[in-house]
C-alpha cells in the first residue's frame, strides 16, 4: 500500500474502532442483555470448562446459564451412549477467544473479579476480540481487494461490505457469534490463495493449511472455501507446460499440498479429539435432532424474503452478481469466475438446506458474513465497471445509499422495531413501531 493508501485506510479503521466502541456503549448500557449470550454462550463455554472447570463437564458453563436456559438452550447435550456432555458448537472461536480470555482472567485475578468465567472483565474480552477480528479481516480484505482494483475502489468495497451488509452488525451487537471470526479467517486464506504460489516456503503452506483447518473448526460448512486452492494449483500448472518442467512441477507441488494439508490436519485433529473423547467416535453430528434437507432448499427464501432473504437485507451483494459476470466476460478470469461463483452457488445451496434457513434470531442474513471476502472481489470488479461508465462520484452515492438503507434497518432491530425473526412488510413500513414480546 502506498502512503495515500495506508492513511485511508487507517482513518476507516479508527472510525470502525470508535463506531464500535459507541455501539457497545449504547447497546450494552441500556439493556439487560450480555455480549456473552445466544450461540456465543456456546461457543465460548470451551474455555471456562477448560481453564475453570479443568474438564469437559462444562459446569460452569451449565450454572452460569442465563435464568430459564436449558442445556439444549446453550447447546450442550447428555449423550447416551456415554453419559458425558456434547457441546454441539466447534471448538475453533475459543481457540481465537483463548487469547482475551487470559487477559480477562489475569485482570481478574488482579483486580479481585469474579473468576468464573462470566464477570464483566470477561465479557469487555469478547467485545474486544470481535473487534479485533473485524479488523484483521478488514486489513486482509483491502490487500485482496489492491489485487484486483486501485486504492479508491478498494476502500469503497471495503466501506460496502463493513456497513452496507450485517457484518457491523456482528462485529458489535452480536459480537459473541462465530461470523466475525469466519470473516476473518476467510479474508486471511482468500488473501495468502492469491499472494501464494509454489516457490513460496513450506512455511507459508503450512500457514495456510492452518487458517483452512481453523476456517473448518469454527463452522465447518465454511470448508467449501478450500475450493479456492485450484486457483493456486492452476496458475502453478500453467507455468509449467513443457514437458521437462512437468515432473518437477508436479513433484514439487504434491510436497507443498501435503504440507498445507498437514497443517489442516492438525488443527481439525482437535475438533476430532473432543468429539472421540466424549462420544468414543471421530466424527459427530454434534446438532441433535437439526439436519439438512438438501432434496428440498429453500433457495428463493434464502435469497429473496421479507424474513431473512440475502438479496432483501443486503441489496448490495446483487452488484457482486454483476461482478462475477465482468470478471469473466471483461477480465477474462473465468476460472476465478467459476471458483468464486462456486463457493458462493454451495454456500447458498448448503444455507438454504438446513432446516433452520432463516438461522433463528438475528438480523439479515447473517452466515454470509462467512464468505463476505469472496463476495468483496466480484463487488470490487462491478463497482470499477460503474466508475468507468459512470463516475467515482456516481459510485459513491449509490454505495451512500446501501450504507444508510443497511444501518437504518440495523439500528431499527436494534430498538426492537424489527423483530429477531418472522420480519414481514409490516414490520418494514410501518417503522418505528417497537415490537412486544408480551
Amino acid at each position: 500500500m502506498n502512503q495515500l493508501s495506508k492513511k485511508s485506510f487507517y482513518i476507516f479503521q479508527i472510525s470502525f474502532i470508535l463506531l464500535a466502541m459507541i455501539s457497545f456503549i449504547y447497546i450494552y448500557t441500556n439493556d439487560t442483555m450480555t455480549i456473552i449470550r445466544s450461540d456465543g454462550y456456546g461457543y465460548y463455554a470451551y474455555l471456562t470448562s477448560i481453564f475453570i472447570d479443568g474438564n469437559f463437564s462444562f459446569k460452569t458453563a451449565i450454572e452460569m446459564a442465563p435464568y430459564g436456559h436449558t442445556m439444549d438452550a446453550i447447546g450442550l447435550h447428555t449423550l447416551d451412549s456415554t453419559g458425558k456432555i456434547l457441546n454441539k458448537y466447534t471448538v475453533g472461536v475459543a481457540i481465537l477467544e483463548l487469547p482475551f480470555f487470559i487477559i480477562a482472567h489475569l485482570y481478574s485475578f488482579i483486580f479481585g473479579f469474579d473468576m468464573l468465567g462470566y464477570s464483566e472483565p470477561y465479557q469487555y474480552s469478547i467485545a474486544i476480540s470481535s473487534v479485533f477480528y473485524a479488523l484483521l479481516g478488514n486489513l486482509f480484505l483491502y490487500r485482496t481487494l489492491l489485487l484486483f482494483s486501485d486504492k479508491t475502489i478498494a476502500l469503497i468495497t471495503m466501506t460496502s461490505v463493513v456497513l452496507a451488509t450485517s457484518l457491523y452488525h456482528y462485529s458489535t451487537y452480536d459480537a459473541s457469534f462465530s461470523h466475525i471470526y469466519s470473516y476473518f479467517l476467510v479474508s486471511v486464506f482468500v488473501y495468502n490463495v492469491f499472494t501464494i504460489d509454489f516457490r513460496s516456503s513450506n512455511l507459508k503452506f503450512l500457514f495456510l493449511g492452518v487458517i483452512l483447518g481453523l476456517i473448518i473448526i469454527t463452522r465447518v460448512p465454511n470448508i467449501i472455501v478450500g475450493f479456492l486452492l485450484f486457483y493456486i494449483l492452476s496458475k502453478y500448472i500453467s507455468k509449467h507446460k513443457s514437458k521437462n518442467d512437468k515432473f518437477c512441477c508436479y513433484q514439487n507441488m504434491i510436497k507443498k499440498l501435503f504440507v498445507l494439508m498437514l497443517g489442516t490436519f492438525i488443527v481439525v485433529s482437535l475438533q476430532l479429539l473432543y468429539w472421540h473423547h466424549v462420544s468414543g467416535q471421530i466424527f459427530v453430528n454434534s446438532y441433535v435432532g437439526e439436519s439438512f434437507n438438501f432434496l428440498s432448499p429453500e433457495i428463493l427464501n434464502y435469497l429473496f424474503s421479507i424474513r431473512k432473504g440475502l438479496f432483501f437485507w443486503s441489496p448490495i451483494l446483487l452488484l457482486s452478481i454483476i461482478g462475477l459476470v465482468a470478471l469473466c466476460t471483461q477480465r477474462r478470469e473465468c476460472l476465478l469466475t467459476w471458483l468464486l461463483g462456486g463457493v458462493f452457488l454451495l454456500h447458498t445451496y448448503i444455507a438454504s438446506s438446513w432446516w433452520s434457513w432463516y438461522f433463528g434470531g438475528s438480523f439479515g442474513n447473517r452466515v454470509i458474513v462467512d464468505i463476505l471476502p469472496i463476495l468483496g472481489i466480484p463487488l470490487a470488479i462491478c463497482l470499477n465497471l460503474l466508475k468507468e461508465k459512470l463516475s467515482i462520484t456516481i459510485v459513491a452515492l449509490i454505495i451512500l445509499f446501501f450504507v444508510f438503507l443497511n444501518i437504518n434497518f440495523m439500528y431499527s432491530y436494534w430498538k426492537g422495531y424489527i423483530p429477531l425473526d418472522g420480519t414481514t412488510l409490516n414490520h418494514i413500513v410501518r417503522l418505528p413501531s417497537k415490537i412486544s414480546y408480551d
